[in-house]
């Protein structure tokens, strides 16, 4: 008999393939989101640290240059810290977008995989009607000499 011939392989191949690149996109994007996370913390902590030592400074009496230092170093980390929340949104965004990628691209691998799965099951309707014409033929042309006789 014949075996399984899926008229569709390079489409489902493709939509396999757009479907691992969007899975590996999306974890980079995961990724790169844990990073900004990660960054923002770490921004938070120095400037929790530093603002703890600019109210230990003002407390015990220090000259005003390093007040102001203090203030500006402050001022600096306050910077880079909102420098790290967008930078983490921007890669909420990422996220939200590769994971949309992947939904799409699953889809559509799951589109093919149905047209795919109704191939299949007539392909084996058809094999299995083939095979009951084959063994009633058989069973015809056995049985008919012994009628006739």
């Amino acid at each position: 008999m014949k075996s399984f011939r899926f008229s569709l392989q390079a489409v489902l191949t493709l939509r396999q393939r757009q479907e691992r690149f969007a899975l590996e996109a999306y974890a980079a994007a995961l990724l790169a989101r844990h990073q900004a996370v990660a960054r923002v913390k770490a921004v938070e902590q120095e400037l929790a640290a530093a603002w703890s030592d600019l109210r230990r400074r003002q407390e015990t009496g220090c000259p005003a240059a390093e007040m102001a230092q203090a203030m500006a170093f402050s001022q600096v980390l306050s910077r880079r810290r909102d420098e790290a929340v967008a930078a983490l949104m921007a890669a909420e965004r990422g996220v939200n977008l590769s994971l949309q990628n992947l939904l799409e691209a699953r889809r559509q691998r799951e589109t093919v995989d149905a047209c795919h799965d109704k191939q299949r099951l007539a392909h084996q309707r058809n094999q299995t009607r083939q095979e009951n014409r084959l063994l009633d033929d058989l069973a015809g042309r056995r049985f008919t000499p012994l009628l006739a006789g």
